[in-house]
This record gives structure tokens, sequence and C-alpha cells, in this order.
């Protein structure tokens, strides 16, 4: 997060009014109802993949997503990049 340009949001709730509140709870709640649409053929972290042309209602060029390889720092830390197992996916 500290890449992350803003202020957390428990540092703005306090002095946020109802109505801000709501419509950003709102937002949220439209956001995770998306992302539980998405279903995926397997596990591992998410790669963006250009399509070629637009995406619909947008200029900027279309993607798709799809898993891969995982990549987590605990898998490569220390002496994990010795260690001679699968990664997964």
């Amino acid at each position: 997060m500290e890449r992350v340009h803003g202020v957390p949001l428990r540092e703005r709730w306090s002095s946020m009014s109802w109505l801000k509140k709501g419509i950003l709870v709102q937002k949220m709640v439209r956001f995770m109802s998306e992302l539980s649409q998405l279903e995926f053929t397997g596990i591992g972290s998410l790669y963006e993949h250009h399509l070629g042309g637009q995406s619909e209602g947008n200029t900027s060029p279309a993607t798709d997503s799809t898993p891969g390889e995982v990549v987590l720092p605990m898998f490569f830390v220390g002496d994990n990049i010795q260690l001679s197992f699968n990664r997964g996916p």
C-alpha cells in the first residue's frame, strides 16, 4: 500500500458525511459484485493479455486476464530461491 497514493479510509471515515459513506459503500458493493461474477479456469496470479482493438465504451485497448504462475515473495526470499520444489501453476 505504500505505493498507492491517497489516504487510508480508516483515517477519513469518521469525518465523512453519512451521504458520502453511503455512496462509497454502494460503489464498493458494485465492485465486489462485478468481481464475484468473474470465473477462471485455474488458480494463480492474474496476467493481463491485450486482445487488440478497443474495449466497449473505452478508448483503451481491450484486455483479458488469465491465471498464470504464482509469484509470491515468500517463494523467493532468503534461501527459498535455492529450494528445488514445484512452486505452483
